[in-house]
């Protein structure tokens, strides 16, 4: 599958395959890495470009660390299983691998409508890292220039742009069979109630992704 453009939009409406095996040195990081690998591994299958690009990205990051020499334990509060995670987590958030947070403590779903905000999430991330101008009329000379995707202004960033791919992409995602079926009685009055409702379950799920700011983790 191509990199996505708002003539060529391949948002898929699905769900992580819970039963894709993980591997040993990505289930070392947690529950969160272990289910971003399993979504990354469900839209990649797909043909998603962002997604395989991800996973691909982060496999390999993920097996490097594993193999590095980890430095000692010095906090007695820590066992040392949770001190490996901590260091191997925190080579992986100093890098450019995965734009999401995948502390064990971090609560983020991925239901369909978490899935719709890790694609936007992946190709804004994507467009970022390796910018192609002819891409999205030209949008990806500002993803390039976007600050890193992080729990302040710049989270909001982001979702302005996805938000603006969703109004110009030509599908009415509301009235998708897949996600109507999981918007409540209270809001299908009309198209509109039903866009709204939508657009609030993706923001909170794209948001929810984002990392704390760099002076918080020192990145």
């Amino acid at each position: 599958m191509p990199r996505a453009t708002l003539v060529y939009w391949p948002l898929l409406l699905v769900k992580p395959e819970a039963k894709l095996p993980v591997p040993d040195y990505v289930s070392k990081l947690g529950g969160p890495a272990s289910r971003y690998y399993r979504a990354l591994e469900t839209l990649a299958a797909l043909d998603a470009y962002e997604a395989q690009v991800a996973l691909q990205r982060f496999k390999s990051k993920a097996r490097a660390i594993s193999r590095m020499p980890v430095p000692p334990l010095l906090n007695p509060n820590l066992t040392l299983a949770v001190h490996k995670r901590n260091f191997w987590l925190g080579m992986i958030e100093g890098s450019d691998v995965c734009p999401i947070h995948l502390d064990p403590g971090k609560r983020w779903k991925l239901d369909v409508f978490g899935m719709l905000a890790l694609q936007l999430v992946l190709w804004i991330w994507c467009s970022r890292i390796d910018p192609d101008p002819d891409r999205v009329r030209g949008l990806t000379l500002a993803h390039s220039h976007l600050p890193v995707f992080e729990q302040n202004d710049s989270a909001h960033t982001w979702w302005r742009y996805a938000k603006g791919f969703l109004h110009d992409s030509s599908r009415r995602w509301c009235d998708e069979e897949g996600v109507r079926a999981l918007i409540p009685v209270s809001c299908q009055a009309s198209s509109a109630t039903r866009n709204t409702y939508f657009l609030r379950k993706v923001r909170e799920r794209f948001l929810s992704f984002a990392p704390p700011q760099r002076a918080q983790t020192h990145r």
